[in-house]
């Protein structure tokens, strides 16, 4: 029945494909117990991998649109309505956060508050090949630029469909280590970018103030309202609660592992042994 099926060439069909595996189920079988085995025992040697994640948004302008009226008001003097200026700021420091959060100025934070977290990724294995390491860092790389590779390389941020909002995510053996590593990663990007933008304000102020002395009258005014508008900016940089963006959903990890996978692995070994059984079986119906 196998000759005959085979001696269709191109004219067979779909029935006489089904036939073909059924008369090379032998090869079929055999093939998927050898590579089931050492699909098997590749498992055994993964690590399990499982994801952590949390959602981000950007953090609540305290100015109220229906507050308007009043602080332009009072801002009559200012180039830009404080109201203005920290809606916009707001925005700016939440898209600054996400970069923030994969860069240089991240890694230092974390080399500096979690040393150990460097030597955790170092040690890693590969994912895919158990015995070689994930990362071949070279030895001139510092402890701040291999961290900041790592980062562009694991942490994750997405959109969260058509919400404001997006997705960290981070993948680790470790869960304890995940759940910590992404609740550093808000807070020191949140603390940091308060801390620039503390500076940025501090620097402002020192300069009108400078101004102001050397003034004239008629200048006066107007650099008292500057001032005014910065020193209500670092008001709004000092005070409590998120900065540049807020936590919408605190850190947590999946359940199950994202890796390895053991149904995608065992439906490739089985798609594998059907091909390579059906060839083995022509081959050896043809010679």
């Amino acid at each position: 029945m196998g000759q005959d099926i085979l001696n269709r060439g191109m004219n067979r069909s779909a029935a006489d494909v089904l036939k073909l595996f059924w008369a090379a189920k032998i090869y079929v079988l055999a093939l998927f117990l050898i590579l089931g085995a050492l699909a098997s025992l590749w498992l055994a040697m993964q690590p399990k991998y499982y994801r952590a994640q949390m959602f981000i948004g950007p953090a609540e302008a305290m100015f109220a649109p229906s507050e308007e009226p009043v602080y332009e008001a009072q801002d009559v003097y200012a180039g830009t309505p404080l109201y203005k200026m920290q809606r916009r700021d707001t925005n700016l420091a939440f898209q600054h956060a996400i970069k923030y959060m994969r860069g240089q100025d991240m890694a230092m934070a974390l080399n500096a508050h979690m040393p150990a977290l460097l030597t955790y990724f170092t040690d890693e294995h590969s994912a895919i090949l158990p015995w070689k390491k994930r990362y071949d860092l070279a030895e001139e790389d510092t402890a701040n630029a291999a961290l900041t590779y790592i980062l562009k390389e694991r942490v994750h941020i997405q959109p969260d469909g058509l919400t404001p909002f997006y997705r960290v995510t981070f993948e680790t053996r470790d869960q304890a280590l995940a759940i910590n590593f992404m609740r550093a990663l808000y807070d020191y990007t949140d603390d940091g970018l308060r801390k620039a933008a503390q500076k940025d304000v501090k620097a402002r102020l020192a300069y009108l103030r400078e101004r102001m002395r050397d003034a004239r009258s008629s200048d006066k005014k107007l650099l008292t309202a500057l001032i005014l508008q910065e020193e209500n900016a670092l008001m709004l940089t000092e005070a409590g609660g998120a900065f540049a963006l807020r936590l919408i959903e605190a850190p947590s990890v999946m359940p199950s592992p994202v890796w390895p996978r053991p149904f995608l692995i065992y439906a490739a070994v089985a798609l594998v042994s059907l091909l390579l059984g059906a060839s083995l079986y022509s081959l050896k119906e043809h010679a």
